[in-house]
């Protein structure tokens, strides 16, 4: 019961901010792509790692074109990973769950080597409401990912970790990969991973004080996701009404009426807001939380 009511505030968030699909948070960019910060991670166009939409086509959002001149090139080059995760993209813009969950799985057998594949494919398992392949996909990346250096690596596999519960087994394996690699920034985007992760081990306190230098080192180009968290560090204190002020100012953030949004972007926003109201509506059915 508990499952299926969380599904459906997911869908309800996802479904309001899907229509608001023409829209764009002002000039903010996506989720550290702050002067090439973390270049692998969240870029709206990705180029370092996978040639985001190549064609003009893609560019100019008529995917089903897009679709087509990729499968050409899929026929040309069956054994080419990215393109086939550039498939899985494009239909994932499309919310063709289905099978861009089966492009960007084919992109990893055939051994792509980006980091952006595994964390998009956890993503559409997130939206899909399919925790344990998410969790799956978040081991792999873990695992794969565990000995690397690279900032912008280490920077994705850590938050893709935390968009999700129970992501990997041991929750200490991305918060220990996150240190290692970016300690010593002092950046909105790494308070806000440290916070994350350590709100998904359960050390609270630590995670409070985190997201609240987050939210101090925060400015009008980053995403208001530090808000979310602390909604739920509020929920899982008691504080209800603190919690659904931080989660209408983060929310009020991501619907600004400017241009389009990508997918990847509204969907991560969609999934921890979706977790947070969740979390809400238990208070206030009087549910117990773990």
């Amino acid at each position: 019961m508990a499952n299926r009511s969380r599904n459906r505030v997911v869908g309800q968030v996802f479904s309001r901010i899907c229509q608001a699909g023409r829209r764009r948070i002002g000039p903010r960019r996506a989720a550290g792509n702050r002067g090439g910060e973390y270049p692998a991670a969240f870029s709206r166009e990705p180029a370092p790692v996978v040639e985001w939409h190549p064609d003009s086509h893609s560019q100019a959002h008529q995917w089903n074109q897009a679709i087509i001149a990729i499968n050409k090139r899929i026929q040309e080059a069956p054994e080419e990973p990215r393109t086939q995760a550039e498939r899985g993209y494009t239909l994932a813009e499309q919310a063709e769950w289905n099978e861009a969950t089966a492009a960007l799985a084919e992109a990893i057998r055939l051994g792509t080597d980006s980091p952006v594949v595994w964390f998009h494919l956890a993503i559409v398992h997130l939206v899909r409401h399919r925790p344990d392949e998410y969790a799956a996909i978040c081991a792999q990346m873990v695992d794969r990912f565990a000995d690397t250096t690279d900032v912008g690596i280490a920077s994705l596999v850590s938050w893709t970790c935390a968009l999700g519960p129970n992501a990997v087994r041991d929750d200490t394996r991305p918060l220990k990969l996150a240190n290692h690699a970016l300690a010593g920034q002092e950046t909105y985007w790494f308070a806000l991973r440290q916070g994350a992760l350590l709100y998904r081990c359960g050390q609270y306190d630590e995670a409070t004080s985190q997201l609240q230098r987050a939210a101090e080192l925060s400015s009008d180009e980053d995403w208001a996701f530090h808000k979310i968290f602390l909604a739920m560090l509020c929920v899982r204190r008691g504080d209800a009404a603190q919690a659904q002020r931080y989660l209408s100012e983060a929310e009020g953030r991501m619907v600004q009426p400017t241009d389009r949004i990508k997918w990847i972007e509204r969907a991560q926003f969609a999934i921890l807001s979706a977790e947070a109201r969740a979390l809400l509506a238990g208070v206030h059915r009087g549910a117990a939380l773990e």
